[in-house]
């Protein structure tokens, strides 16, 4: 086996978190057909896949720097029940780059999310942090909720 070697830009390795913790994390974020839920640092979609398949009418959006776990994303997806795949939108790219995260004409984007999921390292979610809690003041100043959940280690200062 070869070990598995992350981008430098990496915010946190590859390392998935258990099935039941992401059932948690779904349960807590109270999500319901009208969220928008992303998912930064991804990895191979399996808490979005989940997400979506549980939810009806949620829209999931993930985004993950290494391109082997997104097309295993992909290939996951594929397998799914057209309604369950078109909720699906799996991003190649590092979650600080706001063009990665950007709303387009079909797709949202960050600053459109109602619930944002997290497992990264604490220098990671200290890296990130800024960047959630803009979209987080937008969303509420908007009358919008906005909910994040972050599986193992707290943000800092919350």
């Amino acid at each position: 086996l070869q070990p598995i070697v992350e981008p430098p830009k990496s915010l946190a390795p590859f390392n998935p978190a258990r099935a039941h913790a992401h059932k948690v994390a779904i349960e807590m974020l109270c999500l319901d057909g009208d969220d928008i839920l992303f998912d930064l640092g991804c990895g191979d979609g399996r808490m979005l896949i989940m997400a979506a398949t549980q939810v009806p009418g949620l829209q999931c959006v993930g985004i993950e720097l290494n391109p082997r776990y997104t097309s295993r994303a992909d290939e996951e997806i594929s397998k799914l029940d057209p309604d369950v795949s078109r909720r699906l939108d799996i991003r190649v790219g590092d979650v600080m780059d706001k063009a990665v995260r950007s709303r387009t004409k079909e797709r949202p984007g960050l600053e459109d999310a109602t619930a944002v999921f997290v497992y990264l390292l604490p220098k990671g979610l200290q890296a990130i942090r800024p960047v959630i809690e803009e979209i987080g003041e937008q969303q509420t100043k908007s009358g919008k909720k906005f909910r994040v959940a972050s599986y193992m280690f707290a943000i800092k200062g919350w």
